[in-house]
């Protein structure tokens, strides 16, 4: 009992020390979600350090609650106020479901199993809200959110290639790890989420060196591509494409046909280096990941049993979707029974929110593309939407990937996030000079 209470006095003062700490220092907050994406691919779940009434606790939930207790007891920033009415009614609208899906989940199910279902929620729409807080309320915003886009995508190629020269390279499908976790095979050196960041790191380097011309930002874009291509995740090739065929068509004419040109000497020297031997088994293994569907083909089932049973419950869990605490259980082609979430962000959230909910996020993000479609155009922001968007349809929105959000949010909607005098990591520039801004489009003006 003793030693119990001495841990509870323990607990509660590290987590007072914590939202001081981040209330005086937001940095801390943001390299602490990049340490977490660091680990994601040695520790894909953090174990339970406490349970209580059947409510499981673990190290990312304090966090949470540090980061939600930080917004909480500071004062709410002047020019805090979404710029559009749209994208306040649909961020209502989808909240709404969320909350009445836990509500329902309370009643059906009872408290430990609907708040645990709904945590990766919970965790997204904190850390969205309190990155967003935080680049409002603080004149250094703009260059803490392109620093830990860029500076995570730089500890994801660190952890890679340390995992690599441990491990070895694998593909998608050679992954082997024992009951108790160790590696016996090696697979893929990066989760998706730490690919993803990656790809955000590949985006947001290539508008700062258009902007600023200095020489660090373009090779580490390049360095960044190739790990993406080489973590073999076909979901996220197909989400940095997109974002780089929406940052080819945000620039100007000649720009482009510029790019085109160093694309295609780029593409025909990698053929020649294949041809000659000298990338090893890289080849072979990128060919093995791109040709190898089972893994989709399995996703489309699971995401077509789970609508399908959502239809044939009913009207109200179309619209409104299931209970928070229903789980995720069915059984695949082969008979094994599952129960993870399905890898779609737009199905899960469909299944949990109903068409209401799914319809208010997907008004969110169509409402960010207009407004940062329109003069001055915003090339950054509308790429990282694109790679967002489309990642989400194979796999679901990790919660340590939020900022990324939160930064979109904020340099679309937000009134008063112009900053003077931002900087980017390394060397500062003016505010007409940045990648990602509410005040820099995808043009030099």
């Amino acid at each position: 009992m003793a030693e119990s209470l001495i841990a509870l006095i323990g607990a509660l003062a590290c987590y007072l020390l914590g939202v001081m700490v981040v209330i005086r220092w937001p940095q801390v907050g943001f390299g602490a979600i990049a340490l977490f994406m660091a680990t994601a691919w040695h520790i894909p779940q953090w174990p339970s350090v406490l349970n209580f009434l059947g409510l499981s606790a673990s190290v990312p939930d304090f966090l949470c609650a540090v980061l939600a207790t930080a917004m909480l007891v500071t004062a709410v920033p002047s020019g805090s106020r979404l710029s559009s009415r749209g994208i306040k009614i649909a961020v209502q609208v989808f909240l709404a479901m969320l909350v009445f899906s836990v509500v329902r989940g309370l009643w059906y199910f009872g408290f430990a199993s609907a708040l645990n279902e709904v945590r990766p929620w919970l965790y997204i729409v904190i850390i969205t809200v309190w990155t967003v807080r935080t680049l409002v309320d603080h004149d250094e915003g703009q260059r803490w959110a392109q620093a830990w886009i860029i500076y995570s995508g730089v500890l994801v190629m660190f952890v890679g290639l340390i995992n690599v020269a441990q491990f070895g390279l694998g593909s998608a499908s050679t992954a082997v790890r024992s009951s108790s976790g160790d590696i016996l095979e090696a697979g893929r050196p990066i989760t998706s989420g730490q690919a993803v960041a990656l790809a955000a790191c590949v985006v947001v380097s290539l508008w700062t060196w258009r902007a600023t011309k200095r020489r660090l930002y373009l090779p580490l874009s390049l360095g960044a591509a190739i790990c993406v291509v080489v973590a073999q995740h076909r979901s996220v090739w197909v989400a940095l494409a997109a974002a780089l065929v929406v940052s080819l068509l945000a620039i100007e004419v000649h720009h482009r046909l510029v790019t085109i040109f160093a694309t295609c000497v780029g593409a025909v020297s990698i053929i020649l280096l294949s041809n000659g031997g000298l990338l090893g088994q890289i080849p072979d293994l990128l060919s093995s990941s791109a040709s190898d569907s089972r893994t989709y083909a399995g996703r489309v089932y699971d995401w077509l049993v789970l609508i399908n049973r959502s239809v044939r419950s009913g009207p109200q869990t179309i619209i409104f979707g299931f209970p928070s605490g229903t789980g995720w259980w069915r059984y695949r082609e082969d008979g094994l029974r599952i129960g993870y979430i399905p890898h779609n962000w737009y199905v899960a959230t469909y299944l949990r929110v109903g068409i209401v909910g799914l319809v208010g996020m997907l008004a969110i993000a169509w409402i960010a593309i207009v407004r940062n479609w329109k003069a001055p155009l915003n090339g950054a922001n509308l790429s990282l939407i694109a790679l967002i968007l489309v990642y989400g349809w194979a796999y679901n929105f990790q919660w340590y990937l939020a900022p990324l959000l939160g930064v979109i949010i904020w340099s679309s909607f937000f009134k008063g996030a112009r900053i003077s005098n931002p900087s980017a990591p390394s060397r500062p520039m003016r505010h007409d000079q940045i990648g990602i801004s509410a005040a820099a489009g995808g043009r030099n003006e």
